[in-house]
C-alpha cells in the first residue's frame, strides 16, 4: 500500500465526556469510521491542547474507538486520527475535532454549629455561611449573653483559643459551643427570736429571682432587715430580682413592746 493512497474517510469523531478517577481530571471517548483499505493494521489518535499541534499519541491497534483519560478540567483538547498499514506506513490525519472539558466543580462541605449548656449566646462564622469549599479555613467566635459564660468547644474543630475556634473544611464538620448560666450565692441568716426561710447559702442562676420570708417567734417581732449590709425598714419578706451578683440577707428580732 502506498502512503499517498492511504487516507481516512468519513472522519467523524464522536466525543463523550466521562469522569476519570484522578481528582479534577476527565476523559473522552472517541470513535471514527473504519478505513476501507484491506491492509489497514491499526489507528493512532493524536491529541493536545493546541490546534494541529499534538503532544500526545495513542496507538489503539485495529480498533475504531478509544478512551482517553487524564485530561485537565477546563481545558480544550484537539483530536485527529491516522491509519497505518502492516509496514508502518501512515495515512494523512483526519479532520480535527475538539472538545472542551468542563471546569472542575468545587467540593463543598457543610459546617454544622450547635449550642449546649444551661446558658445562651451566639456563634458567628468568618467567612459567613454553612457550606464551604474544600480547604477553607473558617473562624468561629462564641459570644455569651450577659447572664452566661462560654464553657468551651467540642466536635471537629482544628484549634481554639478561648471563645475563638478555627475549622479547616476538608470534610463535613460538626462543632458545638457550650454556654452555661452564671451562678451567684445568697447567704441568709436570722438572729434570736425568729427565722428566715430559706436559710443558709443558696446558689442561684443569673437573671433569676429568690424570695426570703421572715417569721418571728411568739412574743417577738421583726426588728431590722439588712440587705448586703444595708438596713432597710422591717418587712415580712424580701425578693432579689434579676440577680447579677452575690448577696447577703439577715434579719433580727426583738421582743414586742421593747
Amino acid at each position: 500500500m502506498r502512503v499517498h493512497h492511504f487516507i481516512i474517510i468519513a472522519m467523524l469523531i464522536v466525543l463523550m465526556m466521562h469522569c476519570a478517577q484522578a481528582a479534577h481530571a476527565y476523559g473522552v471517548s472517541i470513535s471514527w469510521d473504519e478505513n476501507p483499505e484491506s491492509d489497514v493494521a491499526g489507528y493512532k489518535v493524536y491529541y493536545g491542547t493546541a490546534s494541529h499541534t499534538y503532544r500526545n499519541t495513542l496507538d489503539v491497534g485495529p480498533f475504531t474507538a478509544a478512551a482517553i483519560d487524564g485530561l485537565s478540567a477546563g481545558a480544550t483538547y484537539y483530536f485527529a486520527v491516522t491509519a497505518y498499514d502492516v509496514s508502518g506506513n501512515e495515512s494523512a490525519a483526519s479532520r480535527e475535532v475538539q472538545a472542551t472539558i468542563p471546569a472542575a466543580t468545587p467540593t463543598l462541605y457543610t459546617l454544622t454549629v450547635s449550642k449546649t449548656g444551661t446558658g445562651s449566646g451566639t456563634v458567628t462564622t468568618s467567612p459567613t455561611g454553612s457550606r464551604f469549599t474544600s480547604g477553607t479555613s473558617v473562624t468561629l467566635t462564641a459570644t455569651p449573653d450577659a447572664n452566661s459564660t462560654f464553657a468551651g468547644w467540642s466536635g471537629g474543630y482544628s484549634g481554639s483559643a478561648g471563645t475563638t475556634s478555627i475549622v479547616v473544611m476538608n470534610s463535613n464538620v460538626s462543632v458545638s459551643a457550650a454556654f452555661n448560666l452564671k451562678t451567684y450565692t445568697i447567704r441568709a441568716s436570722a438572729g434570736y427570736g425568729g427565722s428566715i426561710s430559706p436559710s443558709g447559702s443558696a446558689t442561684v442562676n443569673a437573671g433569676s429571682y429568690k424570695t426570703y420570708a421572715f417569721t418571728p417567734r411568739r412574743g417577738y417581732c421583726i426588728s431590722s432587715v439588712r440587705i448586703d449590709g444595708i438596713s432597710i425598714a422591717p418587712i415580712q419578706s424580701y425578693t432579689f430580682n434579676d440577680i447579677k451578683a452575690n448577696h447577703t440577707i439577715s434579719v433580727s428580732f426583738k421582743r414586742k413592746g421593747r
